[in-house]
């Protein structure tokens, strides 16, 4: 996502209405116990299914006593908690139970919860699965409700202190209010595996309010390294210093980060490939053998979106601190309920807590030698090029734009290619390059240029089948794969017979040609060869440039 400076208030007051939803899912009702296995009642509920229980005083988390499950060597021996009628499990955010493993290696289990004496693993039901360490006692979490962790922004949604999350899988969306079944099952475990369990219970969900604090960490939990006030960031940067100090690099390294012990070649004052018993080898000024081992994306800008989502943050800096200047309009997102608004840089906060406000360039210096020093010896695509220039190789990005006919290859984000063939691909390339060539060209220390990332070729055959369903007149790709296809088949009917197709004449393939997903085999050769002249052609056309 971009950040640009922070416009004026009027810019970032519209409205953001997915929170107070999706917000109240997360935390619903008071804790409900279902079953701590003290009474006969509780253990009348319980169906074994190819297992053995009994009840037992160790791995007790709750009363007196927990539940031993012995799991036989069958495919999905289970544990069914049965209700004499439909269970409500709604105003509750999880199912939680806690889980001991008193044996000597880690158990994976599964926890599936029905809602229709019809469901069958796949239907009318969802399943979470985890594992639980030897000798580990964990409370694991079944999550209730649908709530994607994307529907607010996060790649994950919190957990209680302690918890593990089992997670959801499964299309289905549970009736809450017609529960027929929970079972904690395992697949077919190779010999009788054991685990404890008690205190199953329906409780809350974490509430995401003031899930984040001032220097952008959880709340919910402490470890080491966390920040906890502004003073520990000069005593961390001390720190820092002394250990890099003390380890400035790798052992058996020369200036480069190439294997200074190791075979020798050709210096040629520049990083180039070599294939040597017949493996390529990156080859590094010196002439060392190099591997390259790197980060992406190492910036001094992270922007996260706060508008919308001002309850999960304890701290935001109000217009007089000097830490204000972070706060962003922030667009490009392409996921999540915010594509653009507010937004704090908590990164470049901490880096001027830690370094000041001209942190840029101490940044880069502790930076470059911190890789040096773990270790790595590239900096790698997409990171700042103020880190260029201090005797560490990197890797140049470059992102193709410019004009010109596009190959489509599939439905969804990045649904096409550049066309190679178009005079206009060379050029745009060149003209993306030029820019980066201009700071990186004639450096020794610059591995090579990374242009674009991730192109998507969909499948073997969306290539031809793209450049097949556009009109040849509009596209220099379709020209090219007729003009293939004429030197390959020299006439008209053998083209037809390979393909079975009734093309009259050559001229009739000028029109777009819709090409069916069920194509057979040998139409997928032939499709996956006609989309196979695009990559070459695309290659030394950008090698060129």
């Amino acid at each position: 996502m971009r950040s640009d400076a922070a416009p004026d208030s009027h810019l970032y007051t519209q409205s953001v209405r997915f929170a107070p939803l999706l917000f109240s899912l997360l935390v619903l009702g008071e804790t409900r116990p279902l079953n701590s296995f003290e009474s006969e009642a509780e253990l009348a509920i319980l169906r074994p299914r190819d297992t053995r229980i009994s009840v037992i005083d160790s791995g007790v988390t709750d009363g007196a006593r927990a539940l031993r499950i012995e799991f036989q060597t069958v495919a999905w021996p289970a544990l069914f908690f049965f209700q004499n009628a439909p269970d409500d499990f709604r105003g509750r955010g999880e199912l939680a139970m806690d889980v001991t493993n008193p044996g000597a290696i880690a158990l994976p289990f599964s926890v599936r919860v029905d809602d229709d004496p019809r469901a069958d693993g796949i239907n009318f039901c969802r399943t979470g699965s985890g594992i639980v360490e030897p000798g580990e006692t964990r409370t694991f979490r079944f999550p209730l409700h649908l709530a994607n962790a994307m529907d607010f922004g996060m790649r994950g949604t919190p957990v209680w202190p302690g918890s593990k999350d089992l997670g959801s899988r499964g299309s289905h969306t549970l009736r809450l209010e017609h529960i027929v079944a929970v079972q904690i099952f395992m697949a077919s475990p190779a010999e009788v595996r054991t685990l404890i369990v008690d205190n199953v219970r329906l409780q809350p969900s974490p509430p995401l309010d003031g899930l984040v604090d001032r220097y952008g960490q959880w709340t919910g939990g402490d470890w080491p390294g966390k920040i906890h006030a502004d003073e520990e960031f000069g005593e961390r940067r001390a720190e820092e210093a002394a250990a890099l100090e003390s380890k400035p690099s790798l052992e058996g390294r020369n200036m480069f980060g190439g294997w200074a012990d190791g075979p020798r070649r050709e210096s040629t004052g520049f990083f180039r490939t070599e294939r040597i018993d017949g493996r390529w080898w990156l080859i590094d000024p010196e002439g060392a053998l190099f591997f390259s081992a790197g980060l992406n994306s190492m910036r001094t800008v992270s922007p996260t979106f706060v508008q919308g989502r001002e309850s999960m943050f304890t701290w935001l800096p109000e217009s007089g601190d000097p830490l204000h200047r972070h706060l962003s309009y922030a667009t490009g997102a392409t996921q999540g309920p915010i594509r653009e608004g507010r937004a704090y840089d908590f990164l470049a906060a901490n880096l001027e807590r830690k370094y000041g406000p001209g942190y840029a360039n101490d940044w880069a210096e502790v930076t470059t030698r911190r890789m040096r020093s773990w270790g790595f010896t590239t900096i790698a695509n997409w990171s700042d090029n103020r880190l260029w220039g201090r005797n560490m190789p990197y890797v140049a990005t470059v992102t193709v734009g410019g004009v010109g006919n596009r190959v489509p290859v599939a439905s969804g984000p990045a649904t096409s290619l550049p066309d190679p063939f178009d005079s206009r691909f060379a050029a745009n390339v060149a003209n993306s390059i030029r820019p980066v060539a201009a700071l990186a060209a004639g450096d020794p220390w610059c591995i090579g240029y990374f242009v674009d990332n991730e192109l998507n070729w969909s499948s073997r055959t969306a290539a031809g089948a793209g450049a097949l369903s556009q009109n040849s007149a509009a596209s220099p790709a379709k020209r090219a794969l007729i003009a293939q296809l004429r030197e390959k088949y020299a006439d008209i009917a053998r083209l037809n017979e390979a393909w079975r197709t009734s093309y009259a004449n050559w001229d009739a393939m000028t029109p777009p040609r819709v090409v069916e997903h069920s194509i057979n085999r040998r139409s997928r050769r032939l499709h996956s060869s006609a989309g196979g002249h695009l990559l070459p052609n695309g290659a030394r056309r950008t090698a060129q440039a």
